[in-house]
């Protein structure tokens, strides 16, 4: 039955869903999908400024209709990295970043399928076709690739131990934070997983990076802590006692997310944990003891109440 994700409206033909978002929502609030369902379903309801630029997604949209494959996911990728370039280099930077999100879930998803069916060796040719930029003008399909890394790296850490998490996938997330465009850099929080590998410096390039990015370090530690707690603590005492650590309030609010029942960490996007992996968390009482002591040693305590908790590290 088709659904309006936008007020959650249901209608009984597609039809029906294409004329409510005419009329009851703004073009500009709509995400791609459903610009292109009026455009098939109600193209006299296009306006008159957008009919001239629209792009066609037909081949990616039949792509994505097919069980997943390898051939299938990998020609995904590739044709919606192509429509996105299509679009910038129209000036149509706003069509763009509707391509980007509206097939971001679809991609993910089909991708982390082909993972699990067929083994990560389809990562590992996808990281070296699609590597991260320097300059961070990645390629469309970074995040994708980074997504379904932080969900193989997490099953992996979980089931085999962190030191059968592969170490290129590793260099791929933490080179990835450098993506300014935000879906990267979020998805590279997944970096903290690989905390305590026996070949990788995880933590040595989380307390580099915390000098000068300290709200992906609050990501990144979050996902470590869940990982390893102890080594993970270890991490946080290095970065909030590194006097080139502008405000290591964030660091310490890495501790108050952990400490939230109700939710896991935001990335990797569209990912169900509680579905997807066996994972429960629970504070060591001597890592609690070992936080508090180091909340004091930093001074945050003046700024918390007496009987301050966990959560009022939050920033």
């Amino acid at each position: 039955m088709p659904e309006c994700h936008h007020c959650d409206a249901t209608f009984e033909e597609d039809e029906e869903l294409a004329a409510h978002l005419t009329s009851a929502h703004e073009w500009e609030e709509l995400g791609r999908i459903d610009r292109k369902r009026i455009e098939v379903l109600l193209p006299e309801e296009v306006p008159q400024d957008e009919a001239e630029i629209q792009l066609d997604t037909t081949d990616l949209d039949e792509l994505l209709e097919q069980e997943p494959t390898v051939d299938g996911i990998t020609g995904a990728l590739a044709e919606h990295e192509r429509l996105i370039r299509q679009a910038q280099q129209e000036g149509e930077h706003g069509h763009a970043n509707d391509l980007f999100w509206d097939y971001f879930e679809p991609l993910a998803t089909h991708l982390d399928v082909v993972v699990t069916v067929d083994g990560s060796s389809v990562l590992a040719e996808l990281m070296e076709q699609y590597k991260p930029q320097a300059d961070a003008n990645d390629p469309a399909p970074t995040p994708v690739i980074g997504n379904a890394i932080g969900r193989h790296l997490i099953r992996t850490q979980l089931t085999d131990g962190v030191a059968a998490v592969p170490a290129d996938g590793l260099s791929y997330l933490f080179a990835l934070h450098g993506d300014e465009t935000g879906a990267g850099w979020e998805e590279a929080a997944a970096y903290g997983w690989g905390i305590a590998h026996p070949t990788e410096p995880v933590a040595d390039r989380i307390q580099t990076t915390a000098r000068e990015d300290v709200y992906w370090v609050a990501s990144v530690l979050e996902h470590a802590f869940y990982a390893d707690q102890y080594a993970a603590c270890d991490c946080l005492a290095d970065i909030v006692r590194d006097e080139g650590v502008d405000d290591v309030r964030f660091a310490f609010d890495a501790v108050s997310r952990c400490d939230r029942v109700d939710r896991w960490p935001m990335v990797p996007r569209y990912w169900d944990w509680e579905n997807a992996v066996d994972i429960s968390f629970e504070w060591e009482s001597d890592v609690v003891t070992r936080i508090r002591d180091l909340v004091a040693e930093t001074g945050r305590t003046q700024d918390l109440p007496d009987d301050w908790s966990f959560q009022d590290l939050a920033v």
